[in-house]
């Protein structure tokens, strides 16, 4: 029944959404970290969501036991922080011959729905990221001078996690570009 099936997902949806990161919270950290925590937050929504749906059991198949095996948190519960597992499962795990992500069906999904195009920006672009190692080259509070090895440039990027490290230490984490002009890129995973 389509009305059942609709009614019980806007309840879900309704009960999702009071598990994002509040307001108040998002208030109190950086802007341009902020801004992605949002849009990664609805995205979250929406794989709970979409993990229910039969046609998605190839995701659910390959998520629930990595789930379970590395138990995500931050040592000493879990090597695998909540940030690198919840970015891997979205927008690294490709499924199927054209290696589709959960974030390239999250991103199909809000399109059809009519997302805000600004939104969709921000879902693509997390969906573009990858992880990488990044050399410290300075540090300045929340603020550190990076070099990208892999793509052999550097930037200035905010870290939130309270670590800033030290000159010379590689970081293998997950930077995204500025989300609006003029702001820093972000660090979004928690540096390893």
């Amino acid at each position: 029944n389509k009305f059942v099936t609709e009614a019980h997902f806007s309840g879900y949806a309704e009960a999702l959404q009071k598990t994002v990161t509040p307001k108040d919270q998002l208030a109190r950290t950086h802007p341009a970290f902020a801004i992605y925590v949002y849009a990664q937050n609805q995205m979250s929504v929406m794989a709970e969501q979409l993990l229910q749906l039969a046609e998605m059991k190839s995701f659910a198949k390959q998520i629930g036991p990595a789930e379970d095996e590395y138990a995500p948190s931050w040592p000493p519960m879990s090597p695998i922080s909540t940030s690198l597992f919840t970015c891997w499962s979205t927008f690294d795990l490709g499924i199927g011959a054209r290696r589709e992500s959960l974030g390239d069906v999250i991103i199909a999904v809000a399109s059809e729905y009519g997302t805000h195009d600004s939104m969709l920006t921000l879902m693509r672009t997390l969906q573009d990221s990858r992880m990488g190692i990044y050399r410290v080259q300075e540090r300045d509070g929340t603020r550190v001078q990076l070099q990208d090895l892999g793509a052999d440039h550097s930037f200035k990027a905010v870290c939130t996690s309270g670590y800033s490290g030290s000159t010379g230490e590689l970081w293998y984490t997950r930077v995204l570009p500025p989300p609006q002009p003029g702001a820093d890129h972000v660090i979004f995973t928690s540096p390893y």
